[in-house]
């Protein structure tokens, strides 16, 4: 079996997640900063109607050590029922990635970064990181975003 994969880049690596979780790709967001928020949190935006927060990427991966880029992409993904915008640096493309192709997270990646790795996919001579986005967020990370986004509706 076959699935289709959104591959987008942070620092120097390729992370994908599944192309039915991405609701749109977006470019040149005007983001409003919300005072005393997670520091991933780079604040909110609109978009057609819907207050959104904005999740860094660089962030919350740990890749601060990279130069930080103004401008860059937010992938509009779908988490646990609510919208969520991820700014990332490029969206490179959509790729079909066989089952076969899939493999478990290694064992020495352990922590907070194997609950939210979903697994590795070899794509030709890419080695994607395909990452399980409702694990990226704990669960007291979701409710401030929803309270986030509720206060900004109001």
């Amino acid at each position: 079996m076959q699935q289709s994969i959104v591959v987008f880049r942070v620092a120097d690596k390729e992370y994908g997640v599944p192309v039915e979780l991405v609701h749109s790709v977006e470019q040149g967001v005007t983001v409003t900063a919300v005072p005393r928020t997670i520091a991933f949190i780079r604040g909110v935006f609109e978009l057609r109607g819907d207050v959104i927060p904005l999740v860094d990427m660089r962030e919350r991966l740990g890749q601060m050590d990279q130069v930080v880029l103004e401008s860059g992409f937010v992938l509009v993904v779908e988490v646990n029922g609510d919208k969520t915008g991820f700014l990332v640096d490029e969206v490179n493309d959509v790729v079909p990635v066989d089952d076969e192709a899939l493999e478990p997270v290694p064992r020495v990646i352990g922590g907070l970064e194997a609950e939210f790795i979903r697994g590795m996919a070899r794509k030709g001579h890419r080695l994607l990181i395909l990452l399980n986005l409702p694990q990226l967020l704990s669960d007291a990370e979701l409710r401030q975003l929803k309270q986030l986004e509720e206060s900004r509706k109001s």
